[in-house]
């Protein structure tokens, strides 16, 4: 499951929790007035407490799938949880139609409901499902409405007592009623679709521009901008729980006269095809970051020195035995990197001084090229020994 469809699941698990709270409070809102009801009037509780058993059985149901989809996560399909919100909205529209026939039909104080209950489904179902929960509730209605015109609803069942014969005979109200609740149930259903459609291209004009902002065009890692806005936070983090973090600055030996023979276009094919292969290497809780030109810094949250030389050494072998090509057809021949390595809290104390640290390392390195150089205050020495090169140590400030 991609970013988006994780980002979608969440926000559908939210709703079903919400609606799910929002069923508690009618059943118990309900319960309560007719409570009070009951008190002062002879208010039959038989066919409202009918309602509320239906509502609770079903909604009971609807948090255990709630808690099921949620511990499962991204393994849930997202047609099996479309189909679950579909079915439980449609138990909604069925159980106010009982509740408006019950109530007083056209005449009912809860048929504005449906205005406000079934555009507001288009918040986590698609613009058909929506649809298609509008129709069936436009059908209800219908089959509401036809005892007021029939004469077959005895007024006597209604819980609220409302409505009278007058009604059985009047169609032309009946049909108007019924008209006029469609169109402004289809005309809710469609607004808030536009609205919908109009805050997600605000949403994803403005994920567009912050994306632009933090990333690098050509390579499509971050840029040095976001590099010491994370470092801080980072170095903040590693501070409080007492944790390694380590920096790794890497440069591209000899770039300059590869852009000269095979031209700036073939370099950019090279820092593009150098950021994939990084972003392969490290772990997903490590963060790469394009410093400038052909500089890039990794950032690794919870690693000592050891552990972040070895994959220093890791990344540099890997570029150094990848053959790059130019313009997909023509062997450019071997490129290397230069890597140089400095951790939190040995080597330094402060962004600052630990890009510094990286960067010094990183002189050293570029001297013998195609090496790793680690930065360390207490001068002590770290070789790894692979094919033709060594790990050089770099003298401290």
């Amino acid at each position: 499951m991609d970013l988006r469809g994780k980002q979608l699941h969440t926000q559908q698990i939210r709703c079903m929790r919400w609606v799910i709270n929002v069923r508690w409070l009618a059943v118990a809102g309900s319960l309560a007035a007719a409570g009070l009801l009951r008190l002062l009037t002879a208010f039959d509780l038989t066919a409202l407490a009918a309602i509320a058993v239906v509502v609770t059985g079903y909604n009971a149901v609807a948090l255990l799938y709630t808690r099921l989809f949620a511990s499962r996560g991204p393994l849930v399909r997202p047609g099996e949880l479309n189909l679950v919100l579909n079915l439980l909205f449609a138990l909604d529209v069925v159980v106010l139609g009982v509740v408006i026939h019950r109530t007083g039909g056209t005449e009912s104080p809860l048929l504005p409901v449906y205005l406000v209950l079934v555009p507001a489904f288009r918040c986590v179902l698609s613009r058909r499902a929506t649809f298609a929960q509008a129709t069936l509730a436009v059908a209800l209605l219908g089959a509401v409405f036809a005892p007021e015109y029939t004469g077959y609803l005895d007024p006597s069942l209604r819980m609220l007592g409302r409505g009278g014969p007058h009604l059985h005979t009047h169609g032309a109200h009946v049909a108007q009623v019924l008209f006029f609740q469609a169109c402004f149930l289809y005309l809710g259903v469609y607004l808030t679709d536009r609205m919908r459609s109009h805050l997600r291209r605000s949403q994803n004009a403005e994920q567009q521009a912050w994306h632009m902002a933090l990333t690098d065009a050509l390579t499509g890692l971050y840029n040095r901008r976001h590099l010491y806005r994370v470092l801080e936070q980072e170095l903040a983090r590693s501070q409080r729980y007492g944790h390694a973090l380590s920096v790794l600055m890497l440069d591209l030996d000899d770039f300059k006269r590869y852009n000269d023979r095979y031209g700036h276009l073939a370099g950019d094919e090279v820092l593009r095809h150098l950021a994939k292969l990084i972003q392969s290497v490290i772990r997903d809780s490590d963060m790469a970051f394009r410093y400038g030109g052909e500089e890039f810094v990794l950032v690794l949250p919870e690693t000592p020195g050891h552990a972040a030389l070895i994959l220093a050494e890791r990344l540099r072998q890997a570029v150094a035995t990848c053959r790059f090509t130019v313009h997909g057809h023509v062997d450019a021949g071997q490129v290397t990197i230069s890597v140089g390595v400095a951790t939190y809290p040995r080597d330094a104390q402060g962004v600052e001084d630990l890009i510094h640290a990286a960067d010094t390392a990183l002189l050293q390195a570029k001297r013998h090229k195609n090496r790793v150089c680690v930065h360390s205050l207490q001068q002590r020495s770290y070789a790894l020994h692979a094919l033709h090169t060594s790990v050089m140590h770099a003298p401290a400030r």
